[in-house]
């Protein structure tokens, strides 16, 4: 019984980040890199993402750690999803709720 609990868990995570997606998607014209972070979002929805992930994963590069694009472009995120949507973890990234 637990296994199907949990199944079903992941089943109504998986319906609210296409409910997510499908709300940004249907927004206003959003760049290439935004879709491309928000998708990595909703693919990670409730793990933290560092920086350095995001940069690597959406952008392709190595860390930088004086680049500040991921910072920008998740503050673009928050404005067309919501500030409460996008959790700053202090020291470690960021996680979409």
């Amino acid at each position: 019984m637990p296994e199907k609990v949990h199944r079903d868990e992941r089943a109504r995570a998986l319906q609210r980040s296409r409910a997510r997606s499908a709300r940004f998607h249907t927004g206003d014209a959003s760049s290439a890199r935004e879709f491309a972070l928000a998708e990595e979002f909703v693919r990670h929805a409730g793990q933290v993402l560092s920086r350095e992930q995001l940069l690597s994963r959406v952008w392709g590069y190595d860390f930088d750690p004086g680049s500040n694009v991921a910072d920008v472009y998740v503050g673009y995120l928050r404005q067309k999803l919501g500030s409460e949507r996008i959790e700053t973890v202090r020291g470690a990234g960021y996680r979409l709720l």
